[in-house]
């Protein structure tokens, strides 16, 4: 799908589809951000504060995840 394509879909009220191919498939929790984000409703999409939240989370759950692979989950 090209940009023009994609641009066209979103303003027909379509969403973009789960990236599922390349290097690294599109987390489940990234695209469920990702869809409440395209809500019509404006009052129905995260806010800032949520999504800084959600990042803070992600990036914790990532170094968590990154010590179990390197050293270990007898070592956390």
């Amino acid at each position: 799908m090209s940009h023009i394509q994609g641009l066209n879909s979103l303003k027909k009220g379509n969403n973009l589809p789960k990236t599922t191919d390349g290097p690294i498939p599109c987390p489940d929790p990234f695209y469920e951000l990702m869809l409440t984000c395209w809500n019509r409703k404006p009052e129905n999409r995260p806010t800032f504060d949520y999504l800084r939240d959600f990042s803070t989370t992600m990036q914790y759950i990532q170094k968590i995840i990154i010590k179990i692979c390197v050293i270990g989950s007898d070592n956390i």
